[in-house]
């Protein structure tokens, strides 16, 4: 059985997953917002592509692009706690 090569033309270009499929690069630059996080540059990576975003509270926070696209990872976290410490006290 021959596996079939399908090419999607981008002009932003075009990866090749395991089963032969070419995907689409999705582009992703600085200053891009997803949830609280901004995009502030790619980071070096082998594999997963990583970005370092700024949250809304002022962190820094590397995240994968993968979750930025998902929503699983809005922010770094700290958004909204200074609000449930005081209940809780």
């Amino acid at each position: 059985m021959a596996c079939e090569i399908r090419t999607v033309e981008t002009g932003v270009g075009t990866a090749i997953n395991p089963g032969g499929v070419r995907m689409r690069r999705v582009k992703v630059d600085p200053g891009d917002e997803y949830n609280d996080l901004t995009v502030v540059h790619e980071l070096p990576s082998s594999g997963k592509r990583r970005f370092l975003c700024k949250c809304s509270c002022g962190s820094l926070v590397p995240v994968r692009l993968h979750h930025l696209r998902s929503g699983h990872t809005a922010s770094c976290g700290n958004v909204g706690w200074s609000g449930k410490v005081s209940v809780l006290r």
